[in-house]
């Protein structure tokens, strides 16, 4: 499986599942995989098969973004300009900001033009998409209904770019639908369109198999207690190494750091050899080194 992994650019969940299994030597259970993914240590895909409809978008930081009002209070304030002066006003309380409510830093503010995406992009754990996971994550272990809706949308994103390129998966209103609402059924395609409150029936979850390179991988770093450790246990080494070459070098030290650096320092330079670090420096280092033995 390793020689076709390396071929592949991502595998189907279960897959993965199996991969992973293999690779860990214990049983990774698909919901595993989505418990990981809702908890944000692992990045699932959605593969458009036929395409899909979306709108893409820029984040802006909400203190950043612009500030919408209505467009019937727009006209009320130009129309009643002059009787309004000098009256308080405060447009906060119809106010909206621009784009669409993306996290609670972020505002997402949309293209209006509808385009065509294919292939595979990441689902973000946020709004509708997260709670189709939520969903399939419950089915799966037996637990409770997600009753939960969310009218953000369902986001994706462009892997691996530098500069995040994200889109609102968008759906469309049928004729049928159109009649329903009371709504012109012949009226322009792109006044159809609103956002999608799932994934596309006909579009698959995934796993990239350079995401499942980059987990794997995570796991076999420290965490910081013990990368904390490792680097005052490579400290407590280097320090010890640097007394006993101190030591090395002369008859003895007095104990007293400055003093026994001035002294060190003055016998390279006696012996032709450039000094590393400078008497302050090394005074430190000798009297840390000394608290440690």
């Amino acid at each position: 499986m390793n020689k076709l992994f390396k071929l592949k650019k991502w595998l189907t969940l279960e897959s993965a599942c199996e991969y992973l299994s293999h690779v860990f030597s214990e049983n990774i259970t698909l919901p595993d995989l989505l418990q990981l993914a809702l908890d944000g240590h692992i990045k699932i895909s959605a593969n458009f098969v036929n395409k899909a409809k979306a709108c893409s978008g820029k984040l802006v930081l909400k203190e950043e973004a612009d500030i919408i009002l209505p467009s019937y209070l727009i006209e009320d304030l130009c129309r009643k300009s002059d009787e309004m002066k000098g009256l308080e006003y405060k447009p906060e309380n119809h106010a909206r900001l621009e784009g669409t409510h993306f996290s609670e830093e972020y505002q997402l503010v949309l293209d209006t033009k509808v385009i065509s995406v294919e292939g595979v992009w990441d689902l973000l754990m946020v709004a509708s998409g997260r709670l189709d996971i939520e969903h399939l994550f419950q089915q799966l272990t037996g637990g409770v209904e997600v009753t939960l809706i969310n009218l953000e949308g369902t986001f994706v994103e462009a892997p691996n770019k530098e500069e995040r390129q994200i889109l609102q998966l968008q759906t469309s209103f049928s004729k049928t639908e159109l009649k329903e609402y009371g709504l012109n059924p012949d009226r322009p395609r792109e006044q159809n369109y609103y956002p999608a409150g799932g994934l596309p029936e006909d579009s698959t979850l995934v796993i990239r198999t350079d995401e499942l390179t980059r987990f794997i991988k995570s796991l076999d770093e420290p965490d910081n207690e013990e990368k904390a450790a490792l680097t005052t246990k490579s400290k407590n080494s280097y320090l010890a190494t640097i007394y006993s070459l101190c030591l090395a070098l002369t008859d003895g030290l007095t104990g007293k750091p400055n003093k026994d650096a001035d002294m060190i320092n003055s016998e390279l330079a006696r012996k032709g050899i450039e000094q590393a670090v400078g008497n302050k420096t090394l005074a430190k280092y000798i009297s840390e080194a000394q608290k440690n033995i």
